[in-house]
């Protein structure tokens, strides 16, 4: 989990290392930070306009200049480029990834991102724990699947072909229905006496979690997502997705040197990307089918109340606090923008070559 504090910024970077899980663990347990749902919708777009022209070359990061470097003895693209500290990009960069749709650019809606996951959960699990009426643990699965529908749809790979508002109206009956039908199916087991009646509810609502993922964003393995031969382009991609490489490379009017790789739509990415998050999701219900339970289980061996209030708030305290180191070991599982063999792909991504380096392409990235 080595944290690199005096890295040079890097727009497509991280301070700690993504190419290992308890890097990207890390990483992500500063992304979903609470804090970040403070920021204003004006700060959110100065952080943005800060990248946009760090991008465009108008803003340079201090670290390029070490100190005692003058400006003058450094040959720069732009003249009038302003330096900024490269703490106030990294900031910038921390803001954006928690607050915008990487595939949109589009800002979430607050209650929906990832940093508000575990806080939004809080009040859904002490509606479920502290109600007493018989409707309310359907009342409130309806309400938690709600919610698991609205951070799916939010957070979805959106770069193929945007779901009909009937699409994602039937998408969330789906999902909710299987989900509410799943719970209710189990429940009968929460009876049994010992540890299983204990276990039964928690693992109800996981798989209940898992197909709720799978049914929201199944479009993705249906219709396909968007797959680039570049982690981040550097230049134009050439879609492949209507016509072959050397069509499509005869229409390019402009200087090669400007073309950095190809992209197009893969259902085959999109299953990968589905079956991650998926996996993702049960990961994230493993602390919080296994931490509550045992809690719960010890309590009764000491013959603390079922039903007292200071048990059930002490659930409240430890669900959410499996909630809260579940939800970055579980994201970690996968890098944010995953790569893919070539030859795994559809025939058409296979055996390219970069029209610069001439190599035969390898690998393509896409967002999970």
């Amino acid at each position: 989990m080595q944290y690199d504090e005096k890295k040079g910024f890097e727009l497509n970077g991280s301070r700690y290392d993504l190419s290992t899980y308890w890097g990207r663990f890390a990483h992500f347990l500063n992304v979903i930070d609470p804090s970040t749902q403070f920021a204003s919708h004006k700060e959110i777009e100065d952080a943005q306009k800060l990248l946009t022209d760090y991008q465009q070359g108008r803003v340079i990061p201090q670290s390029r200049f070490p100190e005692g470097t003058d400006k003058g003895s450094i040959q720069l693209n732009n003249p009038t480029a302003q330096i900024v500290p490269d703490e106030t990009l990294w900031r910038a960069k921390k803001l954006r990834d928690a607050t915008l749709h990487p595939d949109t650019g589009k800002e979430i809606p607050r209650p929906f991102r990832m940093s508000a996951f575990v806080p939004m959960n809080v009040p859904i699990c002490a509606g479920i724990l502290f109600s007493s009426a018989s409707y309310a643990p359907l009342l409130w699965q309806w309400v938690n699947q709600t919610y698991n529908v609205t951070v799916n749809y939010s957070n979805r790979n959106a770069s193929g072909e945007q779901l009909s508002n009937g699409r994602i109206f039937a998408a969330y009956v789906g999902a909710v229905a299987t989900c509410c039908g799943l719970v209710l199916g189990l429940s009968k087991f929460q009876r049994r006496p010992g540890f299983l009646g204990i276990f039964v509810p928690y693992l109800c609502v996981a798989s209940a979690s898992a197909v709720n993922v799978m049914i929201i964003r199944s479009e993705e393995a249906r219709k396909g997502i968007h797959v680039r031969s570049e982690p981040e382009p550097t230049g134009r991609l050439i879609s492949i997705d209507d016509g072959s490489q050397e069509k499509k490379i005869d229409e390019v009017s402009e200087d090669v040197r400007k073309i950095s790789g190809y992209e197009g739509t893969s259902k085959v990415a999109g299953k990968h990307a589905v079956a991650q998050v998926t996996i993702s999701r049960i990961f994230l219900s493993l602390p919080v089918m296994g931490i509550p339970p045992t809690f719960v289980w010890g309590l009764r061996k000491l013959n603390v109340g079922n039903n007292s209030i200071a048990m059930k708030l002490s659930q409240l305290v430890i669900i959410s606090f499996s909630l809260a180191i579940g939800l970055p070991l579980s994201i970690a599982l996968f890098p944010q923008v995953a790569p893919i063999s070539a030859q795994k792909l559809e025939p058409q991504f296979q055996n390219l070559v970069d029209p610069v380096t001439k190599k035969k392409i390898e690998w393509f990235y896409y967002n999970k």
